[in-house]
């Protein structure tokens, strides 16, 4: 949430990034109407197959051929897929922000990117792409501005890895199962 700019920012996983302003008459339950898609993921809009998983479906964009039973085949286009995101748009920080501009982080866990965004009354501009050495199928990023002391003035950035091994003891943590 950019609480200087009033505005929500969402990462819908395979469909793209949305902001939503916010006001003080903003009903708690925001309507769809107030949305407005970003920043697509390159898969948006594409055609695909769904194949079962599970108790979900796995998207299939390159699919060939006959689908096997239970298969679902979606039409689509290209045309209005976004440039840089991979699905699953995943975690979002807000880096700065200042009345009228945000600059905003937001994970790719598709390509295990990091994208910043300068967003300036309602334009956005993909200013750069990053990746974090091992560091794979993130979940989350976070930006902490503050000084973490002499080895971090300048703040830190946090990433989860969903690629990294498991660890050793998994049990409860003070009554809270992992």
């Amino acid at each position: 949430f950019d609480a200087k700019n009033g505005i929500l920012f969402v990462a819908f996983e395979t469909i793209g990034l949305f902001e939503i302003p916010l006001d003080a008459s903003t009903p708690a339950f925001v309507p769809d109407a107030n949305a407005r898609l970003i920043e697509p993921v390159k898969t948006f809009g594409r055609a695909y197959r769904a194949v079962p998983d599970d108790d979900e479906f796995g998207c299939d964009y390159e699919h060939e051929g006959l689908g096997e039973e239970g298969d679902v085949d979606v039409a689509g286009t290209a045309v209005h897929a976004g440039a840089f995101l991979e699905a699953d748009l995943e975690g979002l920080s807000i880096v700065d922000s200042r009345p009228g501009q945000t600059t905003m982080l937001a994970s790719s866990q598709g390509d295990s990117s990091f994208h910043v965004y300068d967003i300036r009354s309602g334009v956005v501009a993909h200013r750069s792409v990053f990746f974090v050495e091992g560091v794979g199928e993130t979940d989350g990023v976070h930006y902490a501005a503050s000084s973490f002391g002499r080895d971090f003035p300048r703040g830190m950035l946090i990433v989860q890895n969903g690629a990294a091994p498991e660890p050793p003891d998994t049990s409860d943590v003070n009554g809270y199962e992992f």
